[in-house]
């Protein structure tokens, strides 16, 4: 797992290499074991490692092959690069290199050598030669992966803030904003920036100078499944997941999707993985320590828990609001922090999350929604115009709000519902008026729940999800792999009928091999206790610095400033730490 980025300037032009020292300052936290440029003829090459296989002897990057023709940066982890060694024949590849196997089977194969990975990859690849630059990203897009191309150059980098550092000038596009107003982060291929592009998911681009872009999209080689049982790609996915030579964790929730990656770990791997989790005393009804503990003594899994206050959480929102350079509100992405901190103190490079079970396996509440409005025939009319901080933490709150949004979908046409189910709820707080937003690219097939899953696959999965375990725990230095994303079982589970894809059946009817006693709670995730925030005073100090700001007036409509201002909108929930992840990011680039 890495920071990676790259330059390619007009013939003749020699990149500077304070371009690479401030490019290697900016990625530093996605690769602190090692970093590493290289600068030859009109091209820049920039690395930062995070050693996870082989890290006393690692491959290090920029990796040329032996003749020098050719050159890799790579960010993620080839699972399978054993298997593709075999195939590849070549005798320079060392025995322990999954970056060197890549490299040999782009020089061989090129792009066709993509659907043979199972992984999670970014990666470059260059013919000094042919002057041909290979962009590409893995399948579902877990590792990403932005670029720029303007005057005859081409930059790319594993975040935004990189690009920056490589020559683009920062300008922010104000109309693609409606996106996060609505969503709380930007969908794939959509940017808060002008001029910033972003390799496709499972996608790949070719630049070579003066000629124009190519583009396209790979589709994985996949085995016969048919054959094959859950049971079978979960222990391989596991497998697959659990390559590396450093220790290696689990973040457990004690929800359905973790428990069972946690039950089946214990049962089926010689070594305990160990497993990092949060407790929140203060408030018991999201607090899940207990449940934890009580899993972690059945399944002999040492835990590490990390008990939440005020001051903890926000030092890493404070942390996250001003180092992101991109908008994105999930709250999740302070406790993913926090946990990724803890688990690096503890010595752990990697740690596994149920990521993706819920877009897979229709684990969200939003999915029974869809099925309950789609066989009502008629419209309810509205009742109230309600309007939730989106506040989890007090016991009927969400109920409510639950009962309200189903009101709500009932009169929208059948057009409009995937997009109010997705969009926040919120009240509207910005004041200028932004473009719409045009769904047709992320709209569902059909009102079939198989093709709504599959739209949550190609919009929040790695627009929002992805992207938040990735900024959220590369910013401490681990990695986060993600089981339930294999290729393969991704392939399986669409050749399942929709009563096995919905509300997690066989999860659960596996977890009970493993624990037969065991009962599914209610779903929660990592929520984040916002409210506990605003009792830090640091954190108040912040809010309030950002509400007398002139971006505050210039963006919020008055009357709902005014209420911000008095915290007359009730506790500070999920639109307070929306608007608040806005307004910091304004502030940040309202020069530009």
């Amino acid at each position: 797992m890495c920071g990676i980025a790259g330059l390619i300037l007009p013939q003749g032009t020699s990149p500077n290499p304070i371009l690479a020292d401030n490019t290697l300052i900016v990625l530093h936290p996605r690769g602190p074991d090692a970093q590493n440029y290289l600068i030859q003829e009109n091209t820049l090459w920039c690395h930062t490692l995070l050693s996870i296989i082989q890290p006393q002897q690692g491959i290090q990057q920029p990796l040329r092959d032996p003749s020098g023709r050719y050159l890799l940066v790579f960010n993620g982890e080839i699972l399978n690069y054993t298997d593709l060694k075999s195939s590849l024949n070549q005798t320079w590849i060392p025995n322990h290199s999954d970056t060197s196997v890549l490299l040999a089977g782009l020089i061989h194969e090129g792009i066709n050598f993509l659907p043979k990975i199972r992984g999670f990859f970014a990666l470059g690849f260059y013919d000094f030669i042919s002057q041909e630059l290979i962009l590409a990203r893995d399948y579902v897009g877990i590792k990403p992966l932005y670029y720029y191309h303007l005057n005859n150059s081409l930059g790319f980098a594993s975040e935004p803030g990189a690009l920056f550092t490589l020559g683009l000038e920062k300008r922010i596009n104000i109309n693609n904003l409606s996106w996060y107003i609505s969503l709380g982060y930007l969908p794939g291929g959509i940017h808060e920036w002008d001029q910033v592009n972003e390799v496709p998911v499972s996608g790949w681009i070719k630049y070579t100078p003066n000629q124009n872009i190519q583009s396209g999209i790979f589709h994985p080689e996949i085995p016969n499944v048919h054959n094959t049982s859950f049971k079978d790609h979960l222990i391989t996915a596991l497998n697959r997941n659990t390559i590396a030579d450093t220790p290696g964790g689990i973040l457990l929730s004690g929800g359905t999707d973790s428990t069972l990656l946690a039950c089946a770990a214990s049962k089926h791997f010689k070594s305990p993985l160990n497993a990092f989790s949060v407790g929140f005393p203060s408030f018991p009804t999201i607090d899940e320590s207990e449940r934890i503990k009580s899993l972690a003594h059945k399944l002999s899994m040492p835990l590490y828990l990390w008990y939440a206050d005020k001051n903890s959480l926000a030092d890493l929102a404070l942390h996250w609001l001003d180092t992101t350079d991109e908008l994105l509100a999930d709250p999740a992405v302070i406790l993913i922090s926090g946990l990724c901190k803890h688990a690096h103190e503890q010595g752990i490079k990697w740690l596994w999350s149920g990521e993706g079970a819920d877009e897979i396996w229709g684990g969200y509440q939003r999915y029974k929604a869809w099925k309950w409005v789609q066989n009502i025939p008629f419209k309810i009319p509205s009742l109230l115009n309600y309007n939730s901080t989106g506040v989890r933490e007090f016991k009927g709150e969400n109920n409510i709000r639950k009962l309200f949004r189903l009101l709500q979908l009932l009169q929208l046409p059948l057009s409009q519902r995937y997009s109010a189910l997705v969009s926040t709820p919120e009240m509207n707080w910005c004041k200028p008026t932004l473009p719409p937003i045009h769904w047709n690219p992320w709209m569902p097939e059909s009102s079939q729940l198989i093709d709504v899953l599959s739209a949550d696959i190609r919009l929040q999965l790695p627009a929002q999800l992805l992207r938040k375990c990735d900024r959220a725990s590369m910013s401490q230095g681990v990695e986060i792999r993600v089981p339930y994303l294999d290729e393969d079982w991704i392939a399986w589970a669409y050749t399942q009928p929709e009563k096995l894809r919905f509300g997690k059946p066989l999860l659960k009817k596996e977890i009970q091999t493993y624990l037969p006693d065991w009962k599914a709670g209610a779903k929660r995730g990592l929520d984040t206790p916002l409210s506990l925030l605003f009792q830090s005073q640091k954190f108040q100090e912040r809010w309030n610095y950002y509400l007398n700001s002139p971006s505050a007036s210039e963006w919020i409509i008055p009357s709902v400033l005014k209420k911000l201002k008095k915290n007359a909108l009730g506790n500070f929930g999920e639109m307070h730490w929306k608007i608040i992840c806005f307004l910091a990011w304004i502030e940040k680039n309202k020069n530009n």
